[in-house]
């Protein structure tokens, strides 16, 4: 089943494991990676860059500032 018109958002920080397997696992019940919006709130470890190079086609923001789920 492909599910069409969707957008999911997902929140990365120093955490690249646990995103790409959300990633991963999203797919596989068929959310196309370009339905997908990575953030990444300001790592500072590797887990953006590794994100950046991933094989998949999601959409990628880098946040400048690390203000958690409900900073606007």
């Amino acid at each position: 089943m492909v599910i069409d018109n969707l957008s999911i958002v997902l929140l990365n920080y120093n955490n690249f494991e646990e995103t790409i397997g959300c990633i991963r696992r999203l797919m596989a019940i068929g959310v196309d990676d370009k339905s997908i919006i990575v953030v990444d709130n300001h790592s500072t470890d590797n887990s953006a860059i590794r994100l950046k190079e991933s094989k998949y086609s999601f959409e990628f923001i880098q946040s400048g500032y690390n203000g958690g789920y409900a900073w606007a």
